[in-house]
């Protein structure tokens, strides 16, 4: 099964195994959902594996024979289903841009929050963190310019900023200006640029 031969139990740290475990019974999990616990895999339950060759080692050799089948007979589905979950992600964010963050969305969709960060990396190329930043700063400068009322304090406590300097700061490192000056800047061009011409009614004036 393997380029080189190893002990899992001396190569790698307790905390790494652990990790290894706790993904795999995720993605086990998740093959078993997505099969409706119908495949065969599903019949030999870790219990007889364990009796059946005791000891973590056997039981992770189990975890990787079904790790490997679900990826085999499923690879091509992955790209959809990605496109499935990270769509699921963006709306889990937009629904709550500020509570959002990474161990709630993972619990929402049944993940690690390793295992989310690699697969959110993956596919948008950006670190969870660094996108649910851009999210909040862009529905920042939406609501800067929807409501003129709102207090910039208000929309920075309503996008989950607890420290109104910190919310300034990263504006102005996005927009180059401080919330009040992209307002008044966005508002003077909208009211310098000219209406439209009316439109064309087809009807000849008299």
């Amino acid at each position: 099964m393997y380029a080189h031969s190893y002990n899992f139990m001396t190569w790698y740290s307790f905390s790494e195994r652990y990790r290894f475990a706790e993904e795999a019974f995720t993605t086990v999990k998740l093959f078993f959902q997505e099969n409706g616990f119908s495949h065969p895999i599903a019949h030999a339950t870790c219990n007889s594996v364990l009796r059946a060759a005791p000891g973590f080692g056997n039981l992770c050799q189990y975890l990787i024979s079904c790790v490997q089948d679900y990826q085999q007979e499923n690879q091509h589905n992955l790209s959809d289903r990605s496109k499935q979950v990270m769509n699921a992600i963006y709306k889990f964010i937009d629904e709550d841009l500020a509570g959002a963050n990474l161990s709630s969305i993972a619990r929402k969709m049944q993940m690690t929050d390793s295992h989310l960060s690699r697969m959110f990396k993956k596919n948008t190329g950006f670190n969870f963190s660094e996108y649910l930043t851009e999210r909040r700063l862009e529905e920042a400068a939406r609501l800067l310019l929807q409501d003129t009322k709102l207090k910039v304090a208000d929309i920075s406590e309503s996008l989950g900023y607890g420290n109104p300097t910190y919310f300034l700061s990263r504006f102005k490192a996005k927009y180059g200006v401080s919330p009040s000056a992209y307002r008044k800047a966005h508002l003077m061009e909208r009211e310098s640029s000219p209406e439209p011409p009316p439109a064309d009614s087809g009807q000849e004036t008299p």
